[in-house]
C-alpha cells in the first residue's frame, strides 16, 4: 500500500496548489495526511560519516634533557674542569640548589681556604638564594658542558672557503 500512496503523491505533487487541495479535501483525513506527508521536500539522505581514522600512534620522542638531568650525567671531570674557573658565588648557586653526583670531587679540587668560604655562600645559597638565580646557573652549566661536548667544527682552509663559494 506504500507504493500506492507514493505513486499517488507524485501525481499529485504535478498538480497546482489549488487543484492539490480540491483533491484532497475530498479523500479521508488519513489518507490526506498521509499524502501530504509524503509530498513535503524531504531533507537529502545524510550519508553516514565514516568514522574518524585512528589517531596515529604516538611518538616516542625523546625529551631534550633537563639542565639537571644534563648535570647529573656529566663527566666529574668537564663538570670540575669547567666550575674551576667560576666565581665562588656562582659555584654556590649550583651546589646550594642540591647534591651532585660530582660535588665532593669538585670541591676537593679546590684550595682548603676557598671550599671555606664557598661553604658559607652554599649555605647562604640554599636559605635565601631566589630558586631562579640557582636554576639559572644551573642552565648556564648544563649549556656550556653541552657546548664543551659538542664536537669542534673542523678548520677550513681559505682555499676550501674558496671552492665552497664558487659552487
Amino acid at each position: 500500500m506504500s507504493a500506492a500512496y507514493e505513486q499517488a503523491a507524485r501525481q499529485l505533487a504535478t498538480l497546482t496548489s489549488a487543484e492539490r487541495d480540491w483533491v484532497l479535501a475530498r479523500i479521508s483525513s488519513d489518507h490526506a495526511l498521509r499524502l501530504r506527508e509524503l509530498m513535503e521536500p524531504r531533507p537529502a539522505p545524510v550519508e553516514a560519516e565514516p568514522p574518524p581514522p585512528p589517531p596515529p600512534p604516538p611518538v616516542l620522542v625523546e625529551a631534550e634533557p633537563t639542565p639537571e638531568r644534563i648535570l647529573e650525567q656529566a663527566a666529574v671531570a668537564d663538570v670540575v674542569k669547567l666550575l674551576l674557573g667560576e666565581p665562588d658565588w656562582f659555584i654556590a648557586l649550583a651546589l646550594g640548589k642540591r647534591r651532585w653526583p660530582w660535588d665532593r670531587e669538585l670541591l676537593a679540587a679546590l684550595h682548603p681556604a676557598r671550599v671555606d668560604e664557598l661553604s658559607v655562600l652554599v649555605w647562604r645559597a640554599g636559605e635565601g638564594a631566589k630558586p631562579r638565580a640557582c636554576e639559572a646557573a644551573i642552565g648556564m652549566l648544563a649549556a656550556r658542558l653541552r657546548d664543551a661536548a659538542a664536537p669542534a667544527p673542523e678548520p677550513v682552509s681559505a682555499f676550501d672557503e674558496l671552492v665552497a663559494r664558487m659552487t
